[in-house]
């Protein structure tokens, strides 16, 4: 998903996601997608978030313009977020394997799994470049 000007939140005591959500005129799923690490169900106070305001609230003169450069904290939230993706995948590539080695009844549901992680791991990266490249 392209952002073109995502916002950085640090979580406080009692947010939520709906809350979030309202406040910042985007969806849950909008901010799940770009916090992959997250439990939706289980915010950590000081853990922060990247959000993608909705209109109205972060536009630019002129329209939207490409993201900038990571700052060091979307970095490393990005490269966390990379490593729980390989590990998913090679979790799944794995069971997949096994599956087909033994001919378990599964085999088609882990491969579709399996056939997910490019999508998963292609929106990791949807914030790093205009819509136009990730379509």
């Amino acid at each position: 998903m392209y952002c073109a000007q995502p916002l950085s939140y640090t979580i406080r005591q009692g947010d939520t996601l709906d809350r979030l959500a309202g406040e910042y005129r985007t969806t849950v799923p909008m901010i799940v997608a770009h916090n992959l690490n997250i439990d939706p169900e289980n915010l950590r106070v000081g853990s922060t978030l990247v959000i993608c305001p909705g209109k109205g609230l972060a536009e630019a003169p002129g329209g939207p313009k490409p993201p900038e450069a990571l700052n060091a904290s979307r970095a490393f939230l990005l490269s966390n977020n990379m490593r729980e993706a390989w590990e998913q995948h090679v979790y799944w590539t794995r069971l997949l394997l096994i599956s087909i080695a033994e001919r378990l009844k599964d085999q088609t549901d882990t491969a579709n799994r399996v056939l997910q992680n490019p999508g998963d791991i292609a929106a990791l990266f949807a914030c790093c470049y205009p819509p136009e490249i990730t379509r």
